[in-house]
């Protein structure tokens, strides 16, 4: 027989960060289509060990229109993502999840697919997706980026929101920019977030 009270206990839910890649994690110069091209923020590691030590979940999300285009293979983007990881590790820090929208607006989804895109921020697909399969608790979550998209998707999705001065720093026009906070950069970010707890 169980201990009274824990049949009915709630079940604890993941608080998880939201990251944005290009110009949040690394430059932003173009688009990455190889291991070669990336280039993190020393800050970076830095920044997701900061959270990973506070038991947040890090998650990147992240548009890639590269691969509806034909500029990059999901190999290539698998390198690029490994070489990614390789560099937060030598931090002591690691990504817990990264989410793709490969769909590019100039390029029509396949019939198969129903012809439409709900993942390319600023919609939230990636992050309520991500939600729904780690059992993140999207209100005491964070999204982190360098664009307007990031924090409309964000914001969309449930989270709170940080606009970072790197990479486009809200400069893109894609959606209404109304962050929460506005950080310097990701660590200061993520210095923030875990002084929000």
């Amino acid at each position: 027989m169980s201990p009274a009270g824990s049949m009915n206990a709630p079940r604890s839910r993941h608080r998880a960060v939201f990251l944005d890649r290009d110009g949040t994690l690394n430059i932003h110069a173009g688009y990455v289509v190889s291991p070669e091209q990336l280039q993190v923020y020393g800050f970076a590691g830095p920044a997701v060990r900061r959270l990973n030590e506070s038991g947040w979940l890090v998650i990147v999300v992240t548009n890639q229109g590269v691969l509806a285009r034909g500029a990059c293979s999901l190999a290539d983007m698998n390198a690029i993502h490994d070489k990614l990881n390789a560099e937060l590790a030598a931090a002591g820090a690691w990504l817990d999840d990264i989410r793709i929208c490969p769909h590019h607006p100039s390029v029509p989804i396949p019939a198969h697919v129903d012809g439409r895109c709900r993942c390319r921020k600023p919609l939230p697909g990636m992050l309520l997706d991500a939600a729904r399969d780690l059992d993140i608790d999207l209100a005491a979550s964070w999204t982190v980026g360098d664009s307007s998209g990031d924090i409309a998707a964000g914001a969309a999705a449930g989270t709170r929101t940080i606009l970072v001065g790197t990479g486009l720093s809200g400069r893109d026009d894609i959606a209404d920019l109304r962050p929460d906070h506005v950080a310097a950069n990701v660590l200061e970010a993520a210095r923030l977030i875990i002084r929000e707890e």
